[in-house]
Order: C-alpha cells, then sequence, then structure tokens
C-alpha cells in the first residue's frame, strides 16, 4: 500500500492508524487526512521522536496494510477488520 492510496482512502485507515498511535487525538488523525509529512511530523511531536524514529513507525504502519485489501481498515496485526 502506497501513500497515495492511503491519502486517497484516509478514512478507512484512520481506525487502524487511531490504534498505532493513540496518543494522538480523534480530532488531529482525521484532519491530517493522510499526508505523510504531516502524520510524520505529528508523530514526531506527539511521542518525541526523530524524524528517522518518526519514518520508520509510520512505515511499519504502512506495511501492516495488506497490498491486495486495498482501502479495508486493517487492525495493528495486519488482519482485515470487517
Amino acid at each position: 500500500m502506497d501513500w497515495e492510496q492511503i491519502e486517497s482512502k484516509w478514512t478507512n485507515f484512520t481506525a487502524s492508524f487511531r490504534e498505532r498511535f493513540s496518543q494522538l487525538t480523534d480530532s488531529e488523525i482525521e484532519a491530517l487526512h493522510g499526508k505523510h509529512n504531516e502524520l510524520a511530523a505529528r508523530v514526531r511531536d506527539a511521542y518525541r521522536y526523530s524524524q528517522e524514529e518518526a519514518e520508520f513507525h509510520l512505515e511499519n504502519w504502512r506495511n501492516s496494510i495488506p497490498d491486495d485489501v486495498e482501502g479495508t481498515p486493517t487492525s495493528t496485526s495486519g488482519a482485515p477488520t470487517y
């Protein structure tokens, strides 16, 4: 799953993002609209990560989304959530 797909279907991914990055508020998550740079900045600030650490955790989350389940929300385990 690439960032362009995530951004275009952001509302489908907010639940799994919220599970992984629970220190961000619901309104913050929804306002970010899946924009990679903005997500990285918020994760970095909320968790006091370096930019590299924020990117690492975002990529781990992104990689947990199965490529063959486009737009289907997933849990942090990577299993589809229906």
